[in-house]
């Protein structure tokens, strides 16, 4: 969707912060500031899509809205200077994204597959449910999903049956059909020091740029990543690949291991007299 603005409104690409955020059940009430805002491609830099991904409590979630704005907010309502967003809509979308980087991370490192494929149909349908209602049925992604793969029932009872071969097909199918990247385009400029051209990216709202900044990170090869233990979402700030999001989850998956290894192995014991 393209935003036309007014001259006095924000330009195209930037996007406002909020002066105050009210709750009143499951709703937030934002006001504005219009003259406070900030572009958001360049929001890139600060990792907004991490520090949106580890909002845990409603506290920390509250304080990104008022720091970055709403996610989204139609052009007419976002001249009024204030607009109302769902608390639960942000959840699902927080969800969404994180499965769609624990897919990501299944794919590239070849591990937990089957939890990051029925993490993200379970993410697709509670999103799908809460916008359309219990009654519409699935998305066309998991409508492809069953035509194309012979799905019957119930996702996870298939899945728990599927090989990993067609798991790994499912997930390489599912990946394409994301959407993450928005339009570009140009813009030209005259400036102090004579014409010039940008490459820019039409970024709508909050939500598309917490959406490209996902596509991006695999643009420039510098991925959010999803823990194999716990399946928090962090980033690498190392060359070296990393699994996990810190020592605990390490620990505990290494220990889990070795006690798994230790029963393949462990002989069968026998009498202390011997065979009789």
């Amino acid at each position: 969707m393209k935003v036309h603005y007014d001259v006095n409104s924000i330009k195209p690409g930037d996007w406002p912060r909020c002066v105050e955020v009210k709750v009143q059940g499951d709703s937030l009430q934002c006001s504005l500031a219009l003259d406070r805002t900030y572009n958001l491609a360049e929001a890139y830099k600060k990792d907004l899509h991490l520090r949106f991904l580890e909002c845990d409590t409603d506290q920390q979630l509250l304080f990104f809205i008022r720091t970055w704005g709403p996610l989204d907010c139609a052009a007419e309502v976002l001249k009024r200077g204030s607009c109302r967003m769902s608390l639960s809509e942000c959840r699902l979308f927080q969800r969404k994204l994180k499965a769609i980087i624990g897919l990501l991370t299944a794919f590239k490192t070849s591990t937990n597959e089957r939890t990051a494929l029925l993490e993200f149909i379970e993410a697709e349908s509670a999103d799908d449910k809460h916008f359309f209602g219990s009654d519409f049925g699935e998305s066309p992604s998991l409508i492809a999903l069953r035509q194309t793969f012979k799905v019957e029932g119930d996702f996870q009872q298939w899945l728990n049956s599927a090989s990993l071969k067609t798991t790994r097909l499912v997930i390489d199918s599912m990946l394409r059909y994301v959407p993450l990247a928005p339009a570009g385009g140009l813009r030209a400029l005259q400036t102090a020091k004579g014409p010039r051209v940008e490459a820019v990216w039409e970024l709508a709202g909050l939500r598309d740029a917490l959406c490209w900044m996902i596509w991006y990170d695999e643009f420039t090869k510098h991925p959010l990543l999803c823990c194999q233990e716990c399946r928090k979402i962090f980033r690498a700030t190392t060359a070296h690949a990393r699994k996990f999001h810190d020592y605990s989850c390490a620990h505990r998956a290494a220990a889990r291991n070795f006690q798994r290894r230790k029963r393949t192995h462990q002989p069968e014991r026998r009498d202390k007299h011997g065979p009789r």
